[in-house]
């Protein structure tokens, strides 16, 4: 499989920041995260430019990529 190059993701990334005006919807931003986690599962980006492209970022409350990616330690998150 092919990587991803970093500079692309970069400027889709800024350019969707300018297209919401720096502010991303909520909606958009974990979708990112998703598709950020996504790719450095499946080796298409190293960890390092992972962890450069989700700090651009807005940050999440809950963001549920971190656990979708990493795992969770226990069911303290877990909803019924």
């Amino acid at each position: 499989m092919n990587s991803i190059d970093e500079c692309e993701l970069t400027n889709r990334i800024e350019c969707e920041l300018h297209h919401h005006g720096g502010t991303l919807p909520l909606a958009t931003n974990a979708a990112w995260r998703g598709y950020l986690a996504a790719c450095l599962e499946w080796g298409l980006i190293s960890p390092s430019v992972y962890s450069r492209l989700f700090d651009k970022l807005p940050p999440i409350d809950q963001d549920p990529s971190v656990g979708i990616l990493l795992g969770y330690d226990d069911d303290s998150d877990a909803k019924e």
